[in-house]
């Protein structure tokens, strides 16, 4: 079935970091189908990934959130934000996690094909969200400083298990960031998410980020016409950074 093919997709990372450095491009076993033949969405990688991934790659702030840092990525799909994070942004550990073990599978694949499935450093868990976190992040890499989800939002029934894991990341962890790339493709489910995380008092503060025009970007290449927002949730009371 096409749902089903999968071939290797390439993604070169944007100037400056790639300078023709063909190790640092990112290569991926995925379908480049909407919808795999089994319902899952996380067999390709989305534009809100490929903004989150060139947000982090190309501003001083978003290297912040990874270099040298203990990351979680929730959602992890075919694992392009955390390959990323390891292998070109200096993460100091990385767990890829999605509730979908054949994502997982996924992104070991995935971690194969870029040359650190040997590297202590990255690994995957099968995780779904609401669920306790007890044992979900190696003991040895606490403190957990960033989570990082990209395209996690689209879908209303996914509002109160990913409110509970929110909750209890920063219930465990107090000073972790938290960063999204949501894609607003219906307005209704968008402000569906803000009340629900107000109402818990999870504030999601915009985090100001133009990307290049399609016809000037140098890598990560996407769309801009589709309606992309980098956020970082934080429980009301916090100031914004």
């Amino acid at each position: 079935m096409a749902a089903q093919q999968k071939c290797h997709v390439r993604y070169t990372p944007p100037l400056p970091l790639s300078r023709a450095m063909d190790d640092d491009a990112i290569t991926l076993m995925e379908s480049r189908a909407v919808v795999s033949a089994a319902g899952g969405t996380g067999y390709r990688t989305w534009e809100a990934a490929l903004r989150l991934g060139t947000f982090l790659t190309t501003t001083a702030e978003g290297n912040s959130l990874v270099k040298g840092k203990s990351i979680l990525e929730l959602g992890a799909g075919t694992g392009f934000l955390s390959i990323l994070c390891a292998k070109n942004l200096g993460a100091s550990y990385v767990l890829a996690t999605d509730g979908d073990m054949y994502a997982v599978e996924t992104v070991d694949t995935n971690i194969m094909l870029n040359g650190l499935d040997h590297d202590s450093k990255i690994k995957t868990k099968v995780y779904r969200w609401g669920h306790h976190l007890e044992g979900l992040f190696p003991q040895e890499h606490e403190p957990l400083q960033t989570v990082i989800a990209a395209d996690v939002t689209y879908d209303e029934a996914l509002i109160a298990p990913l409110l509970s894991t929110f909750k209890s990341f920063l219930d465990r962890y107090p000073t972790l960031k938290i960063v999204l790339a949501a894609t607003i493709r219906n307005e209704e489910t968008w402000m569906a998410f803000v009340s629900a995380f107000r109402m818990a008092s999870l504030e999601m503060v915009d985090i100001p980020f133009e990307p290049p025009p399609t016809e000037h970007q140098t890598g990560f290449f996407h769309s801009t016409g589709v309606p992309i927002r980098i956020i970082q949730l934080k429980r009301a009371h916090q100031e914004a950074n």
